[in-house]
């Protein structure tokens, strides 16, 4: 009877069938393609936030700037970096785009283009930062160009 046994566990095949291989891997593609747009998402959110506080961290510069200047200053950053204007202070995120410029005599208004892509306006008037991106992609950019309107609106961006 032992004789038996262990010839059988002799003969026995031992290893993954192909079944069995092509299950783990649809399992681990299956979950790759959840985590990838999740991660990416993330990282977006991260560049956003970047956005946002460069733009809050020039509103307190613009602020500190007018208790020694009789005027807001017009400040712009690059994505490189590189910032002209009234601040020197100002120390950009690398990969945004940040323009300032005074919003009739008593405010001003504040443009910050993120590396996702969004604009986020901070309007002195308005009470501060808006909690949305006004607009994305190449209108963005163009918003932050042209900073903003007197009124400190920034155009929807077109998809015609």
């Amino acid at each position: 009877m032992l004789t038996r046994i262990r010839k059988a566990m002799e003969e026995k095949d031992e290893g993954f069938t192909l079944i069995e291989l092509l299950v783990v891997i649809i399992i681990i593609g299956i979950l790759a393609a959840i985590a990838i747009p999740v991660y990416l998402n993330q990282r977006n959110k991260g560049y956003d936030a970047a956005a946002k506080s460069d733009a809050k961290a020039l509103a307190n510069l613009e602020e500190a700037y007018l208790t020694d200047n009789p005027a807001y200053a017009t400040v712009a950053s690059a994505a490189d970096g590189t910032v002209t204007g009234g601040i020197a202070d100002f120390k950009p995120t690398a990969g945004v785009i940040t323009k300032a410029a005074p919003n009739g005599a008593s405010g001003f208004c504040i443009v910050s283009v993120s590396k996702s892509g969004k604009a986020f306006v901070f309007d002195s008037m308005a009470g501060g930062l808006s909690a949305t991106a006004h607009a994305s992609g190449a209108a963005a950019v163009t918003a932050a160009a042209a900073v903003a309107d007197s009124s400190c609106k920034v155009a929807a961006p077109s998809f015609a």
